[in-house]
């Protein structure tokens, strides 16, 4: 009988092939590799690719393995990383172009902790510029591609990541989600994306954006591989088996505001579904989501990281960059301050009603993707908007993907959990999969 491509294998399938020693990590991390040399340059996610390194840490993963040693449950898995992470001696500019073909000095604390773990990291990832920057569909500067529509951006800003962990180019991708950078491309994508709360992943190493909302968050194709990442990344375990269903407090229609009629129609579906699974549904007690403003108030913080090379490098920032950075540095200082007043009230707003229940649902989108020639208008910012909330208040919030919509587009849920509940979180989200018929098989085929 022929053997499986361990690629369209799930992730505790993997991990078990592995674990069993049935499946070598170098093989794994070889049919990664042969994956994006035969289909990467389509869809761009990778700006830097580590064959060498990665082949050599997959054979050293499977003496270990077969010595008995196994690390974490990361150990001999193949990762890609957001390129605002840095990773010793790989392309480390954030998409900022002014930076050039810089390169990490060191290892951001999060990949020490996925090395420690015995993660096989396989390159960088393609991301927007400055992570605030519009996409790019070709070119040098490409941002990667949506593989399951092309007339569809993947989703920014962690674009390549979430594309190359929907196209089989990583088992796990890391990212960084700062306003739905991470929820929002898994979303547009069709896989996990899980975006913890904002204090438990080290930051070190990282490109700080804005640093009082951003966080390392983890991209799977099932919630196990993004809990497996972010078990080793937070130092933790997140026990995914629950012994009784979930209680979910659906979001009132009235504080989503207007839905893409596939979205609503989705969302009904998952209700019905999870409660004729056992969890219980109730409506939740009103939210306040409309906080754009106050987020984009705290985008002060990244014209400030951004001011003095600007200055510097001015003519390698996009026009639009410039602009958009000076723009932000004029944001009065009374509406920052404002901000983090606003943040308090949404926190307060969902600790009670998390209080009723263990985790809120709700979409992850108002409608599933954004057109390429959309993706600078404001419409794009209103897609954003049950994502930005969850950053502002540090809940940690995972979406997970429901059905395709006619044209092949991914539907998405999100859960959101308690602060510093990550781990229940994730407990809920792997009890909502199960009751997901959604294919995870890598695309393209």
């Amino acid at each position: 009988m022929a053997r499986r491509d361990p690629l369209q294998l799930r992730f505790g399938e993997l991990r078990r092939a592995l674990d069993d020693r049935s499946l070598r990590a170098r093989d794994l991390t070889g049919a990664t590799l042969e994956r994006i040399k035969r289909l990467d340059g389509e869809l761009r996610t990778y700006v830097d690719v580590d064959a060498e390194q990665a082949l050599a840490r997959a054979a050293r993963a499977d003496d270990e393995l077969d010595a008995g040693e196994r690390l974490s449950s990361m150990h001999g898995i193949p990762i890609g990383v957001k390129e605002s992470i840095g990773v010793e001696g790989r392309r480390f500019a954030g998409g900022n172009y002014a930076l050039g073909d810089v390169r990490a000095a060191e290892d951001a604390a999060v990949i020490a902790r996925a090395r420690a773990g015995g993660a096989v990291i396989v390159g960088m990832h393609a991301m927007s510029e400055n992570a605030m920057g519009g996409m790019i569909d070709s070119g040098d500067r490409a941002t990667g591609r949506n593989p399951r529509h092309p007339d569809y951006a993947p989703g920014g800003s962690s674009s390549g990541t979430a594309a190359a962990t929907a196209a089989g180019f990583c088992v796990v991708g890391l990212g960084a989600d700062g306003g739905g950078s991470v929820r929002n491309p898994a979303a547009a994508c069709g896989v996990v994306g899980f975006k913890p709360t904002e204090h438990r992943l080290p930051k070190e190493g990282c490109h700080p954006w804005t640093i009082t909302m951003l966080t390392t968050g983890t991209f799977a194709r099932d919630v196990e591989g993004a809990a497996a990442a972010f078990d080793v990344l937070a130092e933790t375990a997140s026990p995914l088996e629950r012994e009784v269903p979930p209680r979910l407090g659906l979001v009132q229609a009235a504080d989503l505001g207007d839905l893409d009629g596939g979205v609503a129609g989705a969302m009904s579906q998952a209700v019905e579904a999870f409660a004729a699974a056992g969890a219980t549904v109730s409506e939740a007690p009103s939210i306040d989501l409309g906080v754009g403003d106050a987020w984009f108030a705290r985008m002060h913080e990244f014209s400030h990281a951004h001011a003095l090379p600007t200055l510097m490098q001015g003519a390698d920032y996009s026009d639009a960059m410039s602009d958009l950075i000076a723009n932000l540095g004029r944001l009065p200082i009374d509406a920052y301050l404002a901000s983090f007043d606003a943040a308090a009230r949404l926190r307060a707003q969902l600790d009670a009603a998390l209080e009723t229940c263990d985790a809120l649902l709700l979409p992850a989108n108002p409608w599933p993707a954004v057109r390429w020639e959309d993706w600078a208008s404001e419409a794009t910012f209103d897609w954003y908007r049950f994502s930005w909330p969850f950053n502002l208040s540090w809940h940690p919030g995972v979406t997970i993907p429901w059905a395709l919509d006619p044209v092949g587009l991914p539907l998405a849920y999100q859960l959101v959990g308690r602060l510093d509940g990550d781990e229940e979180l994730l407990g809920v989200a792997a009890w909502c999969e199960s009751h997901t018929t959604f294919d995870r098989a890598p695309i393209p085929a």
